[in-house]
C-alpha cells in the first residue's frame, strides 16, 4: 500500500507536469519547463493540485487578449491535465497494492489536515490498516460462532 500510494503519487505528478509544460510550450507561455516543475510538486495535492497552475493561467492568457492560448490550456487542463490524477491512481493503486482508488484518495483528504504532508502516505495506511484489521475481525468472529 505504501508503495502504491507513493509511486502513484510521483508518476501522477510527473504525468501532469509534464502535461503542464506541453501545454504551455504548445500555446507560447514563457517558462514552460519553470512551470511545470512546480505543477510536478504541487500535484501531491490531489484534485487541488494541477489546477491550481493551468486555471490562472488562462485566465491571464485571455485578459491578456490571447483567447485562443487562454481557452486552449483551459480546455487541455480539464481535459487531460486533471484526468490523469483519476485515470492513473485507479491504475496504479489496482495494479500494485489491489485497493480501491477512493480509500487512496478519502486517505488524503483526511490525512493531510491530521498529518500535514505526511497526511499522502498515513492517510491512505491508515483507512487500508483499519479496513484490513475490520475483515480479520469479521473472519475470526465467524470463525468462532
Amino acid at each position: 500500500m505504501t508503495y502504491s500510494n507513493i509511486l502513484g503519487q510521483g508518476v501522477i505528478s510527473f504525468v501532469q507536469g509534464f502535461s503542464l509544460a506541453l501545454s504551455f510550450f504548445i500555446f507560447n507561455v514563457p517558462y514552460p519547463v519553470f512551470w511545470g516543475m512546480i505543477t510536478f510538486f504541487i500535484s501531491f495535492i490531489p484534485f487541488v493540485g494541477a489546477p491550481l497552475i493551468f486555471i490562472p493561467e488562462s485566465i491571464i492568457q485571455i485578459l491578456k487578449g490571447n483567447t485562443f492560448a487562454g481557452i486552449g490550456i483551459l480546455l487541455w487542463g480539464f481535459l487531460i491535465i486533471f484526468p490523469t490524477d483519476n485515470v492513473l491512481r485507479f491504475f496504479i493503486s489496482k495494479w500494485f497494492a489491489k485497493t480501491q482508488p477512493i480509500i487512496i484518495i478519502v486517505g488524503v483528504i483526511i490525512g493531510i489536515p491530521i498529518f500535514g504532508i505526511f497526511g499522502l502516505v498515513f492517510g491512505p495506511l491508515l483507512i487500508s490498516g483499519f479496513l484490513i484489521m475490520a475483515n480479520i475481525y469479521i473472519e475470526n468472529r465467524q470463525i468462532s460462532s
